[in-house]
């Protein structure tokens, strides 16, 4: 994870994140107050956050995801799995686009990692 400040065509953006590997575990739609997943298949790739989108470009199968910050409404940290959720757990994004509200579940590494994702996902959106 590396944390910068870069420079965009003379405009410094003052924060973003880079996971290098982060894994995809899935995209659930709601609706009707009924949770149901879109994207069964997982798959590794980069996630970046910027101060106004999070990215995340799986690399097999080539595709994209872009969340716009301001389209967040939580962020939570929720455990991968039963046996390993205390020490690798994922990142919850809830956020609505024209299609409707969704859930973008990845995880990004070790309990300590993730927390740093979360809390900058947060500040973020309350900025």
């Amino acid at each position: 994870m590396k944390n910068k400040i870069i420079s965009l065509n003379s405009k410094k953006i003052s924060f973003l994140l880079f996971k290098k590997g982060a894994n995809f575990r899935g995209l659930d739609t709601i609706k009707n107050h009924k949770i149901k997943s879109n994207f069964l298949t997982r798959g590794n790739g980069d996630l970046s956050l910027t101060e106004k989108e999070l990215i995340f470009k799986e690399w097999i199968p080539k595709r994209s995801f872009t969340i716009s910050i301001k389209n967040i409404s939580k962020v939570e940290m929720a455990p991968l799995s039963y046996l390993t959720g205390r020490i690798f757990p994922m990142l919850k994004i809830y956020y609505q686009d024209e299609t409707g509200s969704h859930i973008f579940k990845i995880a990004i590494g070790f309990k300590k990692e993730t927390q740093v994702w979360l809390e900058a996902l947060n500040g973020l959106k309350h900025s």
